[in-house]
């Protein structure tokens, strides 16, 4: 009234339509009304405040029907009511969560207290939650007439809910307005009580709810890198290849998997509020994962010769669990963030290549770490200079740095699991060095080996990679390159590879991952995948390989086996892609393929 009047003396002063300035006098229970704009020499009159009975009853017809009265009470509880007894809810529920999974019963009773959570008393809508979004959404974008109309056929039990609460007399235009204000009061304090008692518990366990809201992101995360992981028949022989040809069968599959999930958009559900999207790329460019496993409770299935790997005493035959070496199993479905089923630190050897170094494993490592920082981590270093001399050196080499680190780092009983991470030529390092380390053989938990050419690389087919092989082989004179092409003595049976597969190896983890790739032939699948293929009928030393398949999985219990076949999407297409080298180099560059393995395969990591 003030500010009118001053403003009135203005426009007297000013002489300028002093005496159609029109002020209107507060009135009981009434507002102020209207206040002059000057433009020019005309003077519009802007909006008076209104109350709340003249905000939700806006006209005459609604304050004098009582039905349209009540039809608008109900778009107002469904459009401001609703919500905020939903974020009640979620929050109570998540509070009532975090006591279940974060805290013991006499922490909850310190700061809860016996009676609990406020509950929140209110007239709410009793719809089934699809009815309750239509009604939200009606009311949001629908006309009030519209709306009204919508709601016209749930309106019984608000109605009579409401009435019975505020009696007859009071169920006029007034005691409406004045039961929704309190329920707006209500429940807003409901909410912030209810939240600042969050932020009381979440003072005193902050380690235990950040570790619960963890967990809760870990299995929505993996759910989503799932979309691209595809579990085929559990078959019982872990030696043979399956019925079908992998090479012909998966990269046709692949791409009908990632169109049926790109149409379903099943990764809607899996979305964050916040997230990179940088990390996640669409499914049409994301590699597909076709895991195999096999079943068994004893040796492999497959035709062990007399000569082949060394048999089980007959005390560890009788006790599976100390063939196990008494370590528990993982289940497939805990978390990262799962409490350890062992004492010690978990100590993770990645092992480069061919020509390689240590820095080529670090988007593996900084993968492994950002998921497990408890874990830790050698990468080696100590055969960087020298991939072409003798595996059996290089495995001696290795041998030796990984003992000089357990001894610095975690001696005694700090240490509690010991795996390895290889790519390419390190899975055969690894290999070499696994008899150096019998100390550790309890520990022995996880091998990892990414297109690793355990059986060698074939020279029988002529193409460019092999012709490039047979030159690089003779020109530079590598010892390595001989052996692994199984050249390096005139009896195959007396080459390296063949006296490798002999010797104790798979069968001291607890778990073996054998990855592979049809277009990568740097590695050849039926080598990384170390089975007996088909196509070996023709081959000359069909029976050497034989063999080595033999004494490969001989010892080992089929059910610890997991072959991962990856489907990488290779866009450029130049030479190195060509010959294969592409898709062996994105073993080391594809973080997608790494999250999915670090997120769908954590047991092997923990």
């Amino acid at each position: 009234k003030a500010a009118a009047e001053d403003e009135g003396a203005k426009v007297g002063k000013s002489g300028k339509g002093a005496d159609s300035l029109a002020l209107r006098k507060l009135s009981s229970g009434g507002s102020l009304a209207r206040l002059p704009s000057m433009s020019g020499n005309s003077i519009t009159m802007a909006p008076s405040a209104m109350s709340i009975v003249e905000s939700l009853f806006c006209s005459a017809d609604v304050l004098e029907d009582r039905e349209q009265m009540l039809q608008s009470a109900e778009v107002f509880y469904t459009k401001h009511l609703d919500p905020l007894v939903a974020s009640h809810s979620q929050l109570s529920n998540w509070f009532n969560q975090i006591c279940k999974e974060c805290i013991t019963e006499a922490q909850r009773e310190i700061l809860v207290g016996a009676s609990g959570l406020p509950t929140l008393p209110l007239p709410v809508l009793t719809m089934s939650p699809s009815a309750r979004a239509d009604s939200v959404s009606t009311a949001s974008t629908a006309p009030p007439q519209a709306a009204m109309s919508a709601l016209a056929a749930r309106a019984g039990p608000f109605r009579a809910r409401l009435e019975a609460r505020l009696g007859p007399s009071q169920a006029t235009s007034l005691g409406v307005a004045t039961q929704l204000v309190a329920d707006l009061n209500v429940a807003s304090c409901r909410i912030l009580e209810t939240w600042h008692m969050l932020l009381a518990l979440l003072l005193h366990s902050p380690r235990e709810v950040a570790l619960h809201l963890r967990e809760s992101w870990e299995t929505r995360v993996s759910r989503r890198w799932s979309t691209s992981v595809v579990k085929e028949t559990v078959r019982p022989d872990v030696g043979k290849c399956g019925k079908t040809d992998s090479c012909a069968v998966h990269p046709t599959l692949a791409e009908t998997v990632r169109k049926a999930v790109s149409s379903a958009d099943t990764e809607a559900a899996e979305a964050f509020f916040v997230q990179d999207l940088g990390m996640i790329p669409p499914v049409t460019l994301r590699p597909l994962i076709f895991e195999e496993r096999y079943s068994g409770g004893g040796a492999a299935t497959v035709s062990v010769s007399k000569s082949a790997a060394p048999k089980a005493s007959k005390k560890e035959a009788a006790s599976p669990r100390k063939a196990s070496r008494g370590m528990p199993v993982e289940r497939d479905d805990r978390s990262p963030a799962a409490p350890k089923q062992y004492h010690g630190v978990h100590l993770l050897v990645l092992v480069h290549g061919f020509q390689g170094n240590s820095f080529d494993m670090r988007l593996m490592r900084n993968n492994l770490a950002l998921l497990y920082p408890d874990s830790m981590f050698l990468s080696s270093t100590c055969n960087e200079d020298n991939t072409e001399g003798d595996i059996n050196d290089m495995g001696i080499r290795l041998a030796q740095e990984v003992v000089n680190y357990i001894c610095d780092w975690c001696p005694g009983s700090a240490l509690g699991r010991l795996s390895f991470v290889a790519h390419s030529l390190g899975g055969l390092i690894v290999r070499a060095a696994l008899p150096l380390l019998h100390e550790y053989s309890n520990k022995m938990f996880t091998f990892v080996s990414f297109s690793t050419s355990h059986l060698g690389i074939f020279g029988d087919k002529i193409s460019l990679f092999n012709t490039g092989f047979w030159m690089l082989k003779k020109w530079r004179n590598s010892m390595f390159l001989q052996q692994v092409s199984m050249t390096d003595h005139d009896n195959p049976r007396e080459t390296f590879l063949y006296k490798l597969a002999k010797l104790r190896g798979f069968e001291l983890f607890q778990n073996v991952i054998l990855t592979s790739c049809c277009e990568d032939q740097y590695g050849p699948m039926q080598s990384a995948r170390a089975e007996i293929h088909p196509d070996w009928e023709g081959v000359a030393d069909k029976e050497v390989y034989r063999e080595m398949v033999d004494n490969l999985w001989g010892p080992v219990r089929p059910e610890r086996v997991r072959r991962l076949d990856i489907n990488f999407v290779i866009l450029e297409k130049n030479l190195d892609s060509f010959i294969g080298r592409t898709a062996h180099i994105q073993f080391l560059e594809c973080q997608p393929m790494m999250k999915m393995l670090v997120h769908n395969w954590s047991a092997l990591f923990r």
